[in-house]
């Protein structure tokens, strides 16, 4: 190999070195930026489901000061009466408020009264065993720390996921002292999917997450039983 080859070689060996190594450079920054703006994208998408679910929510806490601050309701809680009952609590009431649960409790957190109700059928349903117990044992979550305040957000039941809000019961000026608390909850389904995804421009799918579906997800199996709740969120571009 004459002197003139050896230096043709060693020089296309030197661009090649330089073509890889501004190849592998060039990738690695368009790979950082690419992952850069997939991060941006999805804090941005979910950014905007729990907006839409604070709006859901808005709704459904204007439903339960417009009963919970009301003379009326007061006065069940006091006495029981069935004309309350009989000319408020009706099932247009649940239908056109689209709740699926309605809970009034005394000022010693006794059930003045409970009941479910499903939308699809459009009638009162007894609140399972299950779905009471899990109520129950987070029944001081339902006092507002202030007289004027509202606790609400998401809650997790045997029956599923439900947006709840409550707030006490006090006169229609506002005023107390409380006579109890208003509980109000609406089941996170098919149509909350469907609302959040037109207000987000996104398809939105809420899953109850453990491993088992996170692992189906992925085309695998594991028998995981461990529950949790979780929003996937979908771009259909």
């Amino acid at each position: 190999m004459t002197v003139r080859q050896k230096t043709l070689l060693l020089i296309g060996g030197v661009q090649l070195i330089a073509l890889g190594l501004f190849w592998w450079g060039s990738s690695s920054i368009i790979m950082r930026r690419f992952a850069g703006l997939e991060q941006g994208f999805t804090e941005e998408h979910i950014q905007r489901v729990k907006e839409a679910f604070r709006a859901q929510l808005g709704r459904l806490d204007t439903t339960v000061i417009d009963w919970a601050w009301w003379d009326d309701t007061c006065r069940f809680v006091d006495d029981g009466n069935k004309a309350f009952e009989a000319s408020n609590l009706s099932d247009t009431m649940f239908t056109g408020n689209r709740i699926n649960f309605f809970a009034l409790l005394d000022a010693r957190g006794r059930e003045v009264y409970v009941t479910g109700f499903d939308l699809a059928t459009s009638r009162k349903v007894v609140v399972s065993a299950a779905d009471m117990a899990v109520f129950r044992q987070h029944r001081e979550l339902f006092k507002p720390p202030d007289i004027a305040g509202k606790v609400k957000g998401l809650l997790v039941f045997p029956s599923g996921v439900m947006m709840v809000v409550s707030s006490h019961i006090l006169t229609s000026d506002g005023e107390g002292p409380s006579r109890g608390q208003l509980v109000m909850g609406r089941w996170v389904g098919a149509e909350t999917e469907r609302e959040v995804s037109l207000l987000t421009h996104l398809d939105v799918r809420i899953l109850r997450t453990n491993t088992s579906t996170l692992r189906a997800m992925l085309g695998e199996d594991d028998p995981g039983q461990d529950q949790d709740t979780a929003v996937r969120v979908v771009d259909s571009g």
